[in-house]
């Protein structure tokens, strides 16, 4: 059952969980192509108006490295998505949450920012200071 537990995909939660609340250390070239690739991708995403993707992050242990992609339910931002957004909005006219369905470019701005939080880079010793 650990054996299980070890192998499941982990949600935002589980992943702030697994790793105390900090985030994911990563070295300077890999933060940086780390970051362009999720800029990049997004921005794409954002630009075809597509929304509702997540971070994949695996572990290769043979080559000790991390494997990360852009995956889930890619939706379109059309007609039927912005009448799912204004009628989650009402409850925020009367103070409750923010809508959980959001326009494309907040949508990558709000994607590429847990992306900062969940991932530093590690200083070695070729870091300019």
């Amino acid at each position: 059952d650990q054996e299980k537990k070890e192998l499941s995909t982990l949600l935002d939660g589980d992943f702030l969980h697994f790793t105390a609340g900090r985030p994911l250390p990563l070295s300077d070239r890999a933060k940086a192509v780390f970051h362009m690739s999720v800029l990049n991708d997004a921005l794409f995403l954002s630009i075809i108006n597509v929304l509702d993707y997540s971070i994949l992050v695996g572990i290769d242990e043979e080559r000790m490295e991390l494997v990360v992609g852009i995956i889930d339910f890619m939706r379109q931002y059309d007609i039927l998505k912005q009448m799912e957004r204004v009628g989650k909005s009402l409850p925020t006219l009367v103070g409750s949450e923010a809508p959980t369905i959001i326009q494309p470019p907040l949508y990558k701005a709000r994607f590429t920012n847990a992306m900062e939080r969940y991932f530093m880079t590690v200083p070695s010793k070729w870091t300019s200071i």
